[in-house]
C-alpha cells in the first residue's frame, strides 16, 4: 500500500460524521479503494472500488459484523457506498469516488458545488443502474454454496441443512434477483432470524406449543429462504 488520499473539511458537515462505525467504514472504504482500474481473480475491479466482505471489514475495523451491516445500510441508503457480490468476496464501489479523489490541487467552493449538484444527478441514475445491475448479476455469479451452507449451520440454532441441491440453488438466485440483494444481506438476514428476540422470529427459530397443545417446530432452511420471510427481515 502507497499513495495517500484526499479528505475535505466538508467531511466534518457529513451527517454520518457524529458515527463512528460509519464514519470508520467510509474512510476505511477510500483508503482500500483501487485508485486504478485493476483486476482480482478474473474480475474487473473498477478505479473506487475494492473487494472485502463483511467479516474481512470486522476483522480489520474491530466492529462486530452487526455494526458492520449497519454500517453499511447507512452509507448505501445516502449512496455514499454501493455493493456487488454473491459470494463470500463482494466488490464495494466508493459511489462519489471521482468527486472525494479528484484529481485537481485544490477546488474552490463554487467548484465543489457544481461539482456536488452535477455528481448528486449523475447518481441518482448510476444507483438505478447499481440495483439492476445487482438483479442482472446476481443469478449469474458463482455463489459459494458450501459457505452458505456452513454460515447457516454455525448461526441458525436447532437446524441444520445438510445439502442445497439444485432446487434450493434455483431458488436462492432467484430470490436475490427479484429482491435486488446480494449473499451478505441474506447472510445479514441469518444473523437477524438467529438473534432477534422478536417474538415471532423467537417462535420461528425455537418452536412453541399453541393453546390447544399443537407443538411447532422450528422452522428449518428452506423456510428462511422464503421471499417473504426474507422481506420480513430485511423490514425488521
Amino acid at each position: 500500500m502507497s499513495g495517500w488520499i484526499k479528505l475535505h473539511r466538508k467531511l466534518l458537515d457529513w451527517e454520518w460524521y457524529s458515527k463512528p462505525v460509519v464514519k470508520s467504514v467510509f474512510i476505511h472504504g477510500l483508503l482500500r479503494a483501487n485508485h486504478k482500474d485493476g483486476k482480482w481473480q478474473g474480475k474487473d475491479i473498477k478505479r473506487g472500488s475494492f473487494i472485502s466482505s463483511v467479516d474481512k471489514l470486522s476483522s480489520e475495523l474491530g466492529h462486530s459484523r452487526q455494526e458492520i451491516r449497519t454500517a453499511l445500510k447507512h452509507l448505501k441508503s445516502t449512496n455514499e457506498l454501493t455493493t456487488l457480490g454473491c459470494s463470500q468476496h463482494t466488490v464495494f464501489i466508493v459511489v462519489n469516488y471521482e468527486n472525494y479523489q479528484e484529481a485537481t490541487s485544490q477546488l474552490t467552493n463554487e467548484q465543489q458545488t457544481v461539482n456536488h449538484q452535477s455528481t448528486t444527478n449523475k447518481n441518482v441514475k448510476n444507483d438505478n443502474n447499481d440495483n439492476k445491475v445487482v438483479k442482472d448479476k446476481a443469478t449469474e455469479c458463482n455463489i459459494d454454496w458450501q459457505d452458505l451452507k456452513d454460515y447457516f449451520n454455525k448461526t441458525m440454532p436447532n437446524k441444520n441443512v445438510s445439502v442445497i441441491n439444485d432446487k434450493r440453488k434455483k431458488h436462492i438466485r432467484a430470490l436475490l434477483k427479484s429482491t435486488g440483494k446480494d449473499i451478505d444481506t441474506l447472510k445479514a438476514h441469518i444473523d437477524n432470524a438467529a438473534e432477534s428476540t422478536s417474538g415471532f422470529w423467537k417462535e420461528w427459530r425455537e418452536g412453541n406449543v399453541d393453546q390447544n397443545g399443537k407443538h411447532w417446530q422450528p422452522q428449518g432452511f428452506d423456510f428462511y429462504m422464503r421471499e417473504s420471510t426474507f422481506i420480513k427481515s430485511l423490514e425488521d
